[in-house]
């Protein structure tokens, strides 16, 4: 049974009209939001070796959590800081902290808010993941936007294999204070800071995205912020 010339120019047309509109759709539903990023590198050999009272000396030779890059994403839910090293490693009874700060603002016109954000791992029977997480309030000190105890949400892991660690913070825990009775942060901007070291012992390591490390104590990591990033 033959088709009419006519018939099949227009059953073509309607197949090719019919595939188009079907990749279109695909790409729509293939293609999500992405969320507002931002990557900045960090060079190497810039590690400072603190004691206990902050006195610091260049350390170009250690690369054990050497900051080489970090990358913050901002999405409707979270805000996620991915920190890669140049190396990182497990040792025995060494223990390692991310953290910095994170300003914030709620909507137009309105002050900005500053948290303060804490991570720790210690080589204990998880040691991929952070035992100790904490949001609080960098201004007053008093309020806490969330913990790691608290909300499952805020999480931290540790990827030995490709040198990285992962913070997930949900943007709840970045209220103006911490109870949910404010809007999400229009847009975030973080600070990183690492330090690692034997638990107990006399001496650390420490270092800072954006800038030449310098022996400032556990929490003052605010030598460089990222632009702002707004929710994707």
């Amino acid at each position: 049974m033959s088709i009419h010339p006519a018939l099949r120019h227009r059953s073509m047309r309607h197949a090719v009209a019919v595939s188009c509109a079907a990749l279109v759709g695909a790409l729509l539903v293939a293609s999500p939001a992405h969320a507002d990023r931002y990557t900045k590198g960090d060079r190497a050999g810039d590690m400072v070796r603190v004691n206990r009272v902050n006195e610091g000396f260049a350390a170009p030779g250690h690369r054990n959590f050497d900051l080489r890059s970090v990358t913050v994403r901002h999405t409707k839910h979270f805000v996620s800081i991915r920190g890669v090293a140049w190396s990182l490693r497990r040792l025995d009874l060494e223990t390692f902290y991310l953290g910095g700060f994170i300003k914030t603002n709620q909507r137009k016109g309105a002050p900005e808010s500053e948290w303060s954000w804490d991570v720790e791992f210690n080589n204990d029977k998880r040691p991929r993941e952070g035992s100790r997480l904490f949001i609080m309030d960098a201004e007053h000190g008093e309020s806490y936007g969330c913990d790691g105890y608290g909300d499952r949400g805020f999480r931290a892991r540790a990827n030995f294999d490709r040198d990285r660690v992962t913070v997930i913070i949900p943007r709840r825990c970045l209220d103006s204070h911490g109870w949910g009775s404010q809007p999400r942060p229009r847009w975030v901007r973080v600070s990183v800071g690492v330090l690692t070291g034997p638990a107990r012992g006399a001496w650390y390591y420490i270092d800072d995205l954006g800038s030449r490390s310098r022996p400032m104590g556990y929490y003052i990591w605010n030598s460089y912020l990222t632009p702002r990033i707004y929710a994707g």
